[in-house]
């Protein structure tokens, strides 16, 4: 297989390859799209270098590995708390000799690789696994986060109708409660609608939600630019779906997402504070999720960490992992004992001793 590393992620040759294998690999992935990928580049790959690796065959593109190298010579996926999920671009067919492709060349560089949030059901998490045990490589794997999503494959009535008894009458109990405190709507985006005030509404929205208080909303974590720019960004691609509910006119909660290669993906929920008894998510998600029952998607993707009322809709979970490459030699061996064996150990006793 002949590899090839791009160091500009804006390449114009990286990118016709990138989207076409994206629209050719089997398993949708909007945090491993080029788009996506060069928006989070501009606001978060800081002293990160992009390292795009690609394999070829025959002249034609078969994998690609969206790499970005640290300072300290670790190669890793562009995944962080608004990344989620991290893989090759690969189907099937040349998923293995990929995998040993890019860790050979990564290794020939002398870089280290730290590959986070890989789906466990994944291509890549299973041949970069093969790949290291065959090769006598340590590694440490250790779990991420779990993702709830509902598979679509019966029609709207059916799955909404096979919801626990107990679960759906809950639902419908508190869609009946929040339609007597006033006027409901939930609203999409279409043509007409201004980018730049509806994201300033939600990140007004979050900025009096509980992630305010616990520091993870948008303006808490400074991230408003990020937002402005992938929304403008998945709306030129044509992804954009996110769908808002308003009060009595007042917008008090929201779901930014997207729809990508048949997939919505719930990237972002928040509701305001005040408004929780009225429990607004509910007729939120009522409507996004049977949205993409009609529309014909085919997955749900709740995207970021499992919760009880996240499993109500779910009918499956996907695993994350993040499995961490230790050097050859002696100071990786010692690398990899503190980690597997000190590390652990320290843990054990300080909770005896807590």
């Amino acid at each position: 297989m002949e590899l090839r590393q791009y160091d500009d992620v804006l390449d114009a040759e990286l990118a016709s390859a990138w989207r076409r294998l994206e629209a050719a690999t089997p398993a949708p992935n909007l945090f491993m799209s080029h788009a996506w990928v060069t928006v989070w580049s501009r606001h978060f790959a800081g002293e990160k270098r992009p390292a795009i690796l690609v394999g070829a065959e025959g002249g034609e593109p078969v994998g690609l590995a969206p790499l970005f190298v640290s300072e300290r010579d670790t190669a890793g996926f562009p995944v962080n708390f608004l990344s989620h999920r991290g893989e090759f671009v690969v189907g099937e067919e040349h998923a293995a000799s990929f995998a040993r492709a890019a860790l050979g060349h990564l290794g020939e560089l002398g870089l280290t690789p730290a590959l986070r949030g890989m789906p466990r059901e994944s291509l890549t998490y299973r041949h970069v696994s093969e790949a290291a045990q065959d090769k006598g490589v340590r590694t440490l794997e250790e779990p991420s986060r779990v993702s709830p999503y509902v598979d679509i494959t019966e029609p709207w009535d059916d799955y909404y109708g096979g919801r626990p008894r107990k679960v759906a009458h809950e639902w419908e109990r508190k869609i009946r409660k929040l339609g007597r405190a006033g006027e409901v709507e939930v609203a999409r985006f279409g043509e007409g609608t201004d980018l730049e005030w509806l994201v300033r509404e939600f990140i007004a929205v979050e900025a009096e939600s509980w992630k305010e208080t616990e520091g993870t909303s948008i303006s808490a974590r400074g991230v408003e630019e990020f937002y402005h720019d992938l929304t403008r960004t998945l709306v030129d691609e044509g992804w954009f779906r996110p769908f808002w509910l308003n009060l009595d006119g007042r917008m008090i909660g929201f779901i930014y997402g997207a729809a990508f290669r048949g997939t919505y993906f719930a990237l972002k929920t928040s509701y305001m504070q005040a408004h929780s008894k009225l429990s607004p998510g509910i007729q939120l998600f009522r409507e996004a999720v049977e949205d993409a029952f009609r529309s014909g998607l085919s997955r749900f993707d709740f995207v970021g960490q499992t919760s009880r009322w996240k499993e109500e809709w779910a009918t499956g979970k996907l695993e994350h992992v993040d499995l961490r490459f230790y050097r050859s030699g002696l100071a990786g061996l010692a690398d990899h004992l503190i980690d597997t064996q000190a590390k652990p150990l320290v843990r054990k006793l300080r909770q005896r001793g807590s």
